[in-house]
């Protein structure tokens, strides 16, 4: 009877620590619902600015640094005797260690924060391109390349997933576009620089000027250390709720001293229960998400395959066949990439209202177009010139653009913040591999005269599918909490 009456009590006890356990756990729940509500609700602050620009500068000098290598590949290759298969190499390896890069800090993301793992992403970029500059042979430069792609292919996944985890809803896909702004800026930057610096030292080993402002990124990354916040969405996942509730009061502190007024967010409830599983890297193809996994790396490999692949050989298809000079080519090229630029600010302040899924269905339409008029005017109309094929490339890069630009937004929207920015870096990392087999293919099919049209056929047999793949599998995320859209 003793031992019955003593089971039964121990009985007892289990129940009862249970059951404050399950209230505890649902009271740290709701606690971090109520935190990430009252970040939603916040108004724009100075503080959603200055991160923008601390991660916009870091966008910003990637993007100058990813295409530095292109811009200044003539005077490399003649400072080391390269061939011109060496030098198409040399690319290849900086895409290659972006494609490491990418994988192995989204990895470390996870784990250890967005902030730290995107500073030492920074330090690396900054310290490999001072070590380019002194490169003393090919050999040396294209191994340190190589290093360098590892920090460029880190830093464009961390930042944004860092940015997207502290922009409300409603406004996200405007503000999270416009940061993306500066790495396309990045990209004009590094040829305008080119031509300033040869043009004032007149000397073939220039080159190495822009690798030592390249390392600009070294300075950055102390500022992001030291002013950006970790992800509160992460410090969350990871149970560090008082360090991510001093960040929400400290905003709401900032919002009351300006006098601004809270958000309304109607319609826009937050889920029963946040997601607060163990990150596994390997719930990518888990039933819950294998979808959005395959649409997303559709989207990322198809977009950039038709944007980089295109773009690296647009200059020289409008000096032959297109008839112009290399002068006019390049500001042929100049011409368009203002253009893409000012329909991305179009993009930005209208993509909360019209849509995600909308304008990835307009850019990989518009580059299939584009294609097809390319594919036709090479083809069976025999009509090619600078000005058809300006066209129809315009029409296929803008497009391609389109889902390039969307692409770091979409998919951190699509999974939860245990695995969201190794979401973006395997995207990234299928980016970067169709950044280096779309050139050689390209390039072979010119090297063998074929004509072009065969070209433009392939670029649409790409477009027409994975525009079919947005339209099927793709899902409406706009102005939703990202705890709602991924749970």
């Amino acid at each position: 009877m003793q031992e019955d009456i003593a089971d039964t009590r121990a009985i007892s006890g289990v129940m009862s620590n249970l059951a404050n356990s399950t209230l505890m756990e649902r009271g740290e729940r709701n606690r971090e619902l109520r935190l990430i509500a009252r970040l939603e609700r916040l108004p724009h602050l100075p503080f959603h600015s200055r991160i923008a620009f601390l991660l916009g500068t870091g966008l910003l000098l990637d993007g100058l640094d990813t295409l530095i290598i292109s811009v200044i590949l003539t005077p490399v290759a003649n400072t080391f005797g390269a061939s011109p298969a060496s030098a198409g190499i040399l690319i290849a390896a900086g895409f290659a260690g972006q494609a490491l890069g990418a994988l192995i800090f989204g990895y470390f993301s996870e784990r250890f924060g967005r902030k730290i793992p995107l500073v030492i992403a920074l330090l690396i970029c900054g310290l490999f391109s001072l070590g380019a500059a002194i490169a003393p042979s090919f050999q040396a430069l294209l191994l340190l390349r190589a290093l360098q792609g590892i920090g460029l292919g880190a830093c464009p996944p961390l930042s944004m997933t860092l940015f997207n985890e502290y922009i409300p809803g409603q406004r996200r896909g405007r503000n999270a576009l416009l940061v993306q702004v500066y790495f396309s800026a990045g990209y004009m930057l590094a040829s305008f620089l080119a031509l300033l610096v040869f043009a004032l030292t007149r000397s073939a080993s220039g080159w190495r000027i822009l690798f030592v402002i390249g390392a600009l990124p070294l300075l950055i990354a102390p500022l992001i250390f030291f002013f950006a916040p970790e992800s509160l969405r992460w410090l969350l996942v990871k149970r560090r709720t008082e360090q991510a509730e001093a960040i929400v009061t400290s905003l709401e502190q900032e919002a009351i001293q300006l006098k601004k007024a809270w958000v309304e967010q109607d319609g826009m409830e937050m889920p029963a229960q946040p997601a607060q599983q163990q990150t596994h890297l390997g719930e990518l193809f888990s039933p819950r998400y294998r979808r959005r996994t395959f649409l997303t790396w559709v989207l990322w490999f198809s977009s950039f395959f038709i944007l980089v692949g295109f773009s690296s050989w647009l200059p020289s298809l409008y000096i032959n066949p297109g008839g112009l000079s290399e002068q006019q080519s390049l500001l042929l090229t100049f011409c368009l990439g203002f253009g893409t630029l000012s329909l991305l600010a179009v993009y930005a302040f209208t993509v909360d209202q019209f849509g995600r899924k909308r304008w990835f269905v307009i850019g990989f339409a518009l580059a299939a177009l584009g294609a097809i008029g390319g594919a036709l005017l090479a083809g069976p109309l025999q009509a090619i010139s600078w000005l058809k094929l300006a066209l129809a490339g315009a029409l296929m890069s803008l497009g391609a653009y389109i889902c390039v630009s969307g692409a770091y937004l979409y998919t951190a929207e699509l999974f939860p913040t245990r695995m969201r920015a190794w979401a973006i870096s395997t995207g990234r990392s299928w980016s970067c591999a169709a950044s280096i087999i779309a050139p050689i293919i390209i390039g072979i099919l010119m090297n063998k005269h074929l004509s072009i049209a065969i070209v433009f056929a392939m670029l649409c047999a790409l477009a027409l599918p994975a525009l079919l793949c947005v339209m099927l599998l793709g899902e409406e995320t706009k102005q939703q909490i990202l705890e709602k859209l991924s749970h």
